[in-house]
Formats: C-alpha cells, structure tokens, sequence
C-alpha cells in the first residue's frame, strides 16, 4: 500500500495495540480485475472476513464485536517499481453481487 493509505492503517493497528488488542481470525479475498490501463489496475473484491479484534489479556471481543460477514472493496493498484501497490481502497456494496 502507497501513503496515506498505509500511514492510516499503520496508525490504527498502533492505536489497537495500545489499547491492547490483537486481530485474531481470517480475512478471505475474492479478487476480480475489473481494468487495466498501463501501470494502473482497478480490482474488486468480495472478502469473507471473520476477523475481530479482541483484548489480547482476555480474548473478549474488542466493542463493537462483528460477526462474520461479507465485505465488497474496490482497490486502485499502481505499479510502481515493478511491484503492484494499493493507492485508494474504499466499500463497494457492488463487489459482492458478482462474487
């Protein structure tokens, strides 16, 4: 992931950990290249996400707790480099209907 975007991740993970929590469970991705121009790629996605964030002294769900579900997310990849990197990721209620 390209900055800001990683710096906002970054920041939460910390803020987590200083509450002291950890993120126990998986996230299943569902990739689909939806185009490509150049050294720019657009990907949606249709996870599975069973993941939560739980107090790492008791194991109890960090509030609010989720359940399972599913999550579409449309992603902006650049190619940078020679590697493929996430500049602007954002909810996509669509990503899903296709999965």
């Amino acid at each position: 992931m390209m900055n800001p975007l990683l710096q906002a991740i970054h920041g939460e993970l910390i803020r987590r950990q200083a509450e002291g929590a950890v993120l126990v469970g998986d996230i299943e991705l569902n990739p689909r290249l939806i185009s490509m121009s150049g050294s720019t790629a657009t990907v949606a996605d249709c996870t599975y996400d069973s993941s939560q964030f739980v107090f790492k002294s008791s194991g109890s769900p960090v509030p609010p707790a989720t359940s399972p579900h599913h999550a579409g997310i449309r992603s902006t990849l650049m190619q940078v480099d020679g590697q493929w990197k996430v500049s602007d990721q954002a909810k996509d209620d669509t990503a899903c209907s296709t999965a």
